[in-house]
């Protein structure tokens, strides 16, 4: 575990902001990040392809049910509600590794990767704000 310390280091609080605004993709890209800093490789592929894939599902499902139907879908909470615990699911897969590998002496990174603050705010426009609108 000593190899560990000498690395990038983990995302830890940035994962309660990806829970909440980012989705399943940001969300799943920076447990990928994590589980890649801890030496989980395949684990960490396959959590960033469930990611992306539950990510862009969830983004574009009003669009992909208005092709289908031919009516809007206006209670957007429930594609909200989905993503969230989704995100929550894909962080869990985590357990207590973070906190063990910080610790040790692990260092907390604290900058998001361009393409998780893009589609951060993608997710905002296209689910949270949607969500929220029909909430009010």
């Amino acid at each position: 575990m000593e190899n560990i310390i000498e690395k990038k280091g983990v995302y830890q609080g940035s994962l309660i902001f990806a829970l909440l605004f980012g989705g399943p993709f940001v969300t799943g890209w920076l447990v990928s990040e994590n589980l890649k800093e801890l030496g989980e490789f395949k684990k960490a592929r396959k959590i960033k392809i469930i990611g992306i894939i539950s990510g862009l599902f969830f983004m574009f499902l009003p669009a992909i049910f208005f092709l289908l139907t031919k009516e809007a879908f206006h209670n957007s909470v429930y594609i909200g509600i989905l993503s969230l615990s989704f995100s929550y699911g894909l962080i869990s897969s985590l357990g207590t590794k973070v906190k063990e590998y910080l610790e040790k002496g692990g260092v907390k990174r604290k900058k998001w990767p361009v393409i998780c603050i893009i589609f951060a705010i993608l997710n905002i426009v296209l689910v949270v704000l949607p969500m929220v609108s029909n909430l009010i």
